[in-house]
Order: C-alpha cells, then sequence, then structure tokens
C-alpha cells in the first residue's frame, strides 16, 4: 500500500502583500499632486476674481461720480426748454378753457344742433304745403 504525503501547505506560500510601501507612498504623492494642483487652480481664480472685482469696484466710483455730477447740474436750474414747453401747454390749458367756457354759456348757439328742428317738422303735416326751405338764425334760437 503506498501512502501520499503532501507537502504543499497554503502556510508556506509567499503571502502577496496588498499596500506595500511603495504603493502608499505612490498614493499619498499622487493625492497630495493633485490636491496642489487643485488649490493652485483655486488661488488663480480668487486672484482673478479679485482684479475683476477691483475693476468693477472702480467703475462704480466712476459712475457714481458722474451721477453726482449730473444730479448737483440738474438741480441747480431748470431746463430753459423744459419751461418753456410748460408756459405753452398752461397758455394751451387757459385758451382750452376760455373755449369750454364760451360754448357751456351758450353765447355761440344751441349745443344741441338743429334735430329738434327737424323732428318738429316731422310731426307737421299740412295737407298742400311744401317745405322748400328754412334759416335757423340766431345762434339757433330763431327760426
Amino acid at each position: 500500500m503506498s501512502q501520499q504525503i503532501n507537502l504543499f501547505n497554503p502556510i508556506f506560500r509567499k503571502q502577496e502583500v496588498l499596500l506595500s510601501l511603495q504603493h502608499a507612498t505612490a498614493i499619498l504623492l499622487t493625492i497630495a499632486v493633485v490636491a496642489g494642483a487643485g488649490s493652485a487652480y483655486r488661488y488663480y481664480q480668487a486672484a482673478s476674481l479679485a482684479k475683476e472685482t477691483n475693476a468693477l469696484a472702480a467703475e462704480l466710483a466712476s459712475q457714481q461720480t458722474i451721477l453726482d455730477e449730473m444730479s448737483a447740474r440738474r438741480s441747480t436750474g431748470k431746463s430753459k426748454l423744459l419751461e418753456a414747453e410748460i408756459a405753452r401747454i398752461e397758455s394751451k390749458t387757459q385758451e382750452d378753457q376760455k373755449i369750454l367756457s364760451l360754448l357751456k354759456g351758450g353765447d355761440l348757439g344751441d349745443t344741441k344742433g338743429y334735430s329738434s328742428y327737424m323732428a318738429g317738422f316731422a310731426r307737421q303735416i299740412t295737407a298742400g304745403v311744401w317745405l322748400t326751405g328754412f334759416d335757423i338764425v340766431g345762434a339757433g334760437r330763431h327760426m
């Protein structure tokens, strides 16, 4: 009878190290490089935004001085063109008020028109009489 002896034991096999010192160093170095690059990029962005902010602040100050000058110029005196336009509108309003009071007063005639005369003639029927014309005088008050 023969018996086989197995000399292969897994304990004696060469063990692989999952994270060696070399691998850990490479990973840490890669992380440091990526973090440094990201930090440098953020620093560059912050610097460019700071420059843009300073430029916009200077532009704002410039525009504010222009606005202050224009406000001071506007408040010191009225525009002559604007004053002339106001005077023209006021005189036109006064003329319109005069015309309105003249029309309401009835000095120019009846504001209802001549339709009441026409309606009166339409109601009158006289056989054998022909109306060939008529005149309304006295600002519409007499016929």
